[in-house]
């Protein structure tokens, strides 16, 4: 039988018999501390904060209930484990205790070793309990460490191909560079977000598509002409596993937006759209008005290295399906199933 560390308990009862009794139970195991008022019981447990509270209903000047839910109201006792332990044998009562936040409720009288047993099972759930608050701590601790080193490693990259296409004389290599370098910053967005994040499972579409497009559209000295619209759920937080992927495929799209509409419109316009479907799926529509694709383009001939790219994340990684269409302009649909939303494991 595993052994607990001596802990403290607060007995809070009025009845000198009773608290002779209780103490006798665990005084060998446990350090006792004795109230024998609500008031006095407040006061002790913000001086001492015991492991675990032992709490009589029936108490001169404030009830047992009172002092719980004035316990339970305050950030430094509100964690203590409340047991009451009282003659009201009635289930509204018993009802009330535990809605109030107690974590058992024991008649009296009352038989030694069940109330050992009970409150020493609480005891072991509150040390396991401490000890995954620990542990998760640690981890989110070290994962805002990665994300943190990812994202300045991704920062150092970026600023290099900056560098280097600052330098080149040619074009084609200058715009080359810095279509790259935009990709390695918005892969350092997620990073970003995920590192001042308190939830490390989940990105927030709406937030990181947004800042992608801003990224992408200062590539292009025409795009403050263009009229962007993005219309993205607020609801749609997506693991990393998917995330990443699919902002790769999203800057490709997106920056093909950019390109083609911006040089081939008088008035580029550039609309993106992404939402839920009533069972759960996600739509995402990307639209131009640039000069659209050639008739007739069949997705799984595709010769363009971005495309192809695309394709291959949509379909084969994240197991969804794209299309294309030409409607004044370019018009992508990706659809993407609901097993998204749980982190499935893609190949």
């Amino acid at each position: 039988m595993e052994t607990l560390p001596r802990q403290k308990l607060l007995i809070v009862e009025d009845v000198p018999i009773n608290v002779k009794l209780l103490s006798q139970i665990f005084s060998q195991e446990h350090n006792i501390i004795v109230a024998t008022n609500g008031e006095d019981a407040i006061s002790l447990t913000e001086i001492h904060v015991p492991d675990l509270i032992l709490l009589d209903i029936i108490l001169p000047t404030m009830d047992g209930f009172s002092v719980c839910q004035k316990l339970k109201s305050h950030p430094k006792t509100k964690k203590i484990p409340i047991i009451f332990i009282t003659v009201k044998n009635q289930l509204e009562d018993e009802y009330k205790g535990l809605e109030l936040g107690a974590v058992d409720y024991i008649h009296k009288p009352f038989h030694p070793n069940i109330v050992r047993a009970r409150v020493n099972a609480h005891l072991k759930l509150k040390l396991y309990s401490q000890q995954l608050e620990s542990l998760i701590e640690e981890k989110e601790f070290l994962l805002k460490e990665i994300h943190h080193r990812v994202k300045n490693n991704l920062q150092i990259i970026s600023s290099l191909l900056d560098m280097m296409a600052n330098r080149s004389d040619d074009l084609v290599c200058k715009n080359s560079l810095q279509a790259a370098r935009v990709k390695i910053i918005n892969l350092a967005l997620i990073h970003t977000q995920l590192y001042n994040s308190d939830r490390f499972d989940q990105i927030d579409m709406k937030k990181h598509l947004n800042e992608l497009i801003g990224s992408v559209s200062k590539l292009y000295a025409q795009a403050q002409t263009a009229q962007i619209t993005i219309d993205i759920d607020s609801s749609i937080y997506l693991p990393v596993t998917v995330a990443i992927p699919l902002t790769i495929a999203l800057n490709e799209l997106i920056s093909n937006a950019f390109k083609y509409a911006v040089q081939y419109s008088k008035n580029p316009c550039i609309d993106m759209r992404m939402f839920h479907q009533y069972n759960g799926d996600i739509i995402v529509v990307i639209r131009d008005n640039g000069p659209g694709l050639p008739d007739h383009l069949d997705i799984d001939q595709i010769h363009s290295l971005g495309l192809k790219l695309v394709r291959n994340i949509i379909c084969s990684q994240l197991r969804g399906s794209i299309s294309f269409e030409n409607n004044n302009g370019t018009l992508v649909t990706i659809h993407l199933t609901n097993n998204h939303e749980r982190g499935e494991e893609h190949v």
